[in-house]
């Protein structure tokens, strides 16, 4: 099965985030927009669902909150035009009503967790949900070393669930996405790998990172 890249946007403002879309568009058929309040994660973002309900692209998108307590902010980003949205654990209490909240709005749904939590803290969850999403580099910034256990967390998380969707976000370049592509990975999400060297680079950003992930 192809591995899918999908570019990660970090932002502070929506005006620099729709330029990066409008980079990614001719390639790419979703992109996730990272969403940190400062809180969970030292960052503060952009973070307004309501703009982002106004976004023109023919690109789905997904975000990933990197929020405290989303459950107090999921109605506004059910309500944003996002096609995926992912949660992270360690964030809530209560996951699986954010799951459920998330599911009869008719979104699909995904749960992260950070470098340093334990995979099998995901394993209660993985029949509810659409997708999970390891995180490769501690959350809130982009640039970061990656995290080589997280390999390990795809492996088993592949053996325990064959037909679950796994994202790996942060840190993973040509080499290190091959690994992932052999541990079982379903998608790539990618920022400075695919951004760092401007616009006209994008395209063949995406493209090295693709052929990375290609075992035959």
């Amino acid at each position: 099965m192809a591995v899918e890249i999908i570019p990660a946007i970090l932002e502070k403002n929506f005006e620099n985030i729709k330029i990066k879309i409008q980079e990614i568009e001719p390639y790419v058929l979703w992109a996730q927009i990272d969403v940190v309040d400062g809180i969970f994660a030292p960052n503060v973002t952009w973070n307004n669902p309501a703009e982002l309900k106004m976004l023109n692209t023919s690109l789905q998108i997904e975000v990933d909150l990197m929020i405290t307590e989303p459950e107090k902010h999921i109605d506004a980003w059910i309500a944003s035009g996002a096609a995926r949205i992912f949660f992270h654990v360690e964030a809530t209490e209560n996951p699986k009503a954010i799951i459920q909240n998330i599911h009869e709005a008719g979104i699909q749904v995904g749960i992260s967790i950070n470098p340093s939590t334990a995979v099998d803290i995901l394993y209660e969850f993985v029949p509810h949900v659409d997708a999970v999403l390891f995180l490769g580099v501690e959350p809130g910034f982009q640039g970061q070393t990656f995290h080589e256990n997280t390999i390990e967390k795809v492996k088993n998380m592949r053996a325990k669930f064959p037909e679950i969707a796994i994202e790996v976000d942060g840190g993973v370049r040509p080499g290190m996405a091959r690994k992932l592509a052999e541990a079982g990975v379903t998608r790539i999400v990618a920022g400075s790998a695919i951004f760092e060297d401007g616009a006209l680079a994008v395209n063949k950003k995406i493209e090295d990172l693709l052929h990375d992930t290609k075992l035959n």
